[in-house]
């Protein structure tokens, strides 16, 4: 769902395009409609209703692509933060916005296949500077777990706490 309208010409010019096959491609894409933008209008007036877990939602399956991608979008914007000039602040703030992706991919691993785990664990610790990113509590707890025990077994206590969290709602 588009939160706006933007001419056309304006994407062409700027090369603003989806990426293919890419989940979350909007995470890569909005945010750049923005940094080319020389001006933006904001009406404060509710145009469309996002619905929570809908069939064929990205952010309902769990797939190890699903979790690359999360990887990718949080090392992309890590990468296009350190060549744009923006005030210090701000990158700090978006990059830990986008790093939430990161945190997901590690909360969500043991869900995998063993194979599909080891592959994910190399890109997460190819790209564990992400993990300075943190905003919240939870990616704090997860940053300290990760370098004390690494990601593979920060991912089992997650899955622990998910499954028991799944658990509890389903009975209350």
């Amino acid at each position: 769902a588009w939160a706006g309208i933007i001419k056309r010409s304006f994407l062409i010019d700027n090369q603003l395009f989806f990426e293919v096959g890419r989940d979350y491609e909007d995470v890569l894409w909005t945010p750049q409609v923005f940094l080319n933008a020389k001006s933006v209008e904001y009406f404060e007036k509710v145009v469309y209703i996002y619905r929570l877990e809908r069939e064929g939602q990205i952010t309902s399956k769990l797939t190890r692509e699903n979790l690359e991608d999360n990887i990718y979008v949080s090392n992309f914007w890590y990468e296009k933060l350190k060549q744009i000039e923006l005030n210090k602040d701000l990158k700090i703030s978006l990059m830990k916005n986008f790093a939430v992706r990161f945190f997901v991919s590690i909360w969500y691993l043991d869900f995998l296949t063993l194979n599909e785990k080891k592959e994910i664990i190399q890109e997460l610790q190819d790209k564990r500077y992400i993990l300075n990113y943190r905003n919240s509590i939870i990616s704090k707890f997860t940053k300290v777990i990760c370098e004390i025990m690494g990601f593979s077994n920060c991912s089992k206590v997650f899955k622990r706490i998910i499954q028991l969290k799944r658990t509890l709602k389903n009975v209350i």
